[in-house]
C-alpha cells in the first residue's frame, strides 16, 4: 500500500463498521452490493446459501391422471374431505420428491 492507502486503511480500521459501510457505499454507490459480492459472502461463510426455489412441480393434467386411478377416492392414499385438499396434498408430495432428489 502506498502512504495514502495506509492512511485511509488506518482511519477505516478505527471507525465503527456501519460508518465504514456508509462511507464506502456513499462513494461507490450500492453497486458494491451486487450479486458477485453476495456470492462472495456465501463463499466466505457469512451468509448461508439460500434454499433453491421449488416451483410448482406438477400440472393439472398430472394430478388428474393420479386422481383418476381411484374411483370415488376409494384406495386413494390421501384421506381427505374435499378435492381441493387432495390437490394440496398431491402438490406437497411432489415438492418432497423434488427435495429428496436435490439432496
Amino acid at each position: 500500500m502506498n502512504e495514502k492507502q495506509e492512511q485511509m486503511w488506518d482511519l477505516l480500521c478505527d471507525l465503527e463498521a456501519e460508518t465504514v459501510l456508509n462511507l464506502l457505499t456513499d462513494w461507490h454507490g450500492l453497486q458494491l452490493l451486487d450479486d458477485g459480492f453476495y456470492d462472495h459472502l456465501i463463499n466466505e461463510g457469512y451468509i448461508d446459501e439460500p434454499e433453491p426455489e421449488i416451483e410448482e412441480e406438477y400440472d393439472e393434467e398430472e394430478f388428474e391422471d393420479f386422481c383418476a386411478k381411484y374411483t370415488a377416492c376409494k384406495g386413494c392414499p390421501f384421506e381427505v374431505v374435499y378435492r381441493g385438499e387432495c390437490e394440496d396434498l398431491f402438490a406437497e408430495k411432489q415438492r418432497e420428491k423434488v427435495a429428496e432428489v436435490e439432496l
